[in-house]
């Protein structure tokens, strides 16, 4: 009874106080006019000045590797931030940071042609200084990630191998101790469920350029058919300080959710019928910021706690 109620009291709180709506994000007319959309695919802190990070699906016709700055009040910086190194990056779909280097995955999956482009399957890491993302170490992900998946034993994995190739899809991913972690969106291995890749050591990764199948583990199940939720896919994870993750989720229709996975426990926070939560970050003090993807509408955000 005891838990039940401090669920409940959660879950009313997330519905009330952290229940802000939804705002546009306000992007530079000249800098909307270089773009062929601003649809906000990941979003990340910077400590160092205060503000935000921001990915989004594709950027420029000649799909020129650039990311955003993003004040508190969700106006965008007029210069993009580039990232060194690279002529096109492009379907950039998570960001993270640790020990001082910025990474950004693209999804890793084929394009709406079914075809593999290299620059939809880059991963990299980097060191940001004003409007650039300097140092960087880039690596192709994709083939690297299906091969090491085709030979790990979990049944978990093992009865998606066929699927890789055709439906692998990446949309969110962390760095915990110098370790890699990654939140498949597709393949799902039971509608509604997804997993949660370790992938292995980040220095060990982005100085071989490759994977060690052997440090390939399932780190979570989420399921969110039996948390209250329907046959969602996950969008972005953000590691919290407390070691919890927060989860954004959306259907292939519209809308989705914010969920909290603390140890085995996955709790819904808040649901979106018409929004789609894209992703998901925390300030130092503890702010939590959610920006979403409205295809040809204007992008949004909010903020999760006054």
């Amino acid at each position: 009874m005891t838990s039940t109620l401090i669920f409940l009291s959660l879950f009313f709180i997330a519905n009330t106080s952290y229940g802000n709506v939804p705002l546009a994000i306000k992007v530079p007319a000249k800098l909307m006019n270089t773009l062929k959309s601003f649809e906000p695919s990941a979003i990340q802190f910077l400590s160092a000045t205060g503000n935000y990070l921001v990915a989004i699906d594709d950027t420029t016709e000649e799909d020129a590797p650039f990311l955003f700055l993003m004040d508190t009040n969700g106006n965008v910086d007029k210069t993009p931030v580039v990232i060194e190194g690279l002529s096109k990056m492009t379907d950039m779909e998570s960001l993270s940071q640790e020990n001082g280097y910025v990474y950004v995955m693209s999804s890793q999956s084929r394009n709406k042609k079914g075809k593999i482009l290299k620059e939809r399957n880059l991963f990299v890491r980097g060191k940001l200084n004003g409007h650039v993302l300097g140092e960087t170490t880039v690596i192709e992900l994709r083939a690297e990630l299906i091969k090491a998946l085709g030979t790990v034993a979990d049944t978990r994995i093992s009865s998606m191998q066929a699927t890789f190739d055709k439906l692998i899809e990446i949309e969110s991913h962390y760095i915990k101790n110098g370790v890699i972690y990654v939140g498949l969106k597709d393949s799902q291995s039971r509608p509604g469920v997804g997993l949660v890749l370790e992938i292995g050591n980040a220095d060990a990764i982005f100085t071989q350029g490759k994977l060690d199948p052997a440090q390939i583990r399932v780190s979570n199940e989420l399921d969110f058919t039996k948390s209250g939720g329907t046959e969602e896919k996950i969008s972005d994870i953000s590691l919290q300080k407390d070691g919890s993750l927060l989860v954004t989720a959306t259907l292939e229709n519209g809308g989705g959710s914010i969920w909290s996975y603390e140890g085995q426990d996955l709790r819904l926070v808040m649901s979106y019928e018409n929004e789609r939560p894209e992703g998901i970050t925390f300030s130092d003090d503890g702010k939590v910021i959610v920006v979403f993807d409205q295809g040809t509408e204007a992008p949004l955000y909010t903020f999760l706690k006054d």
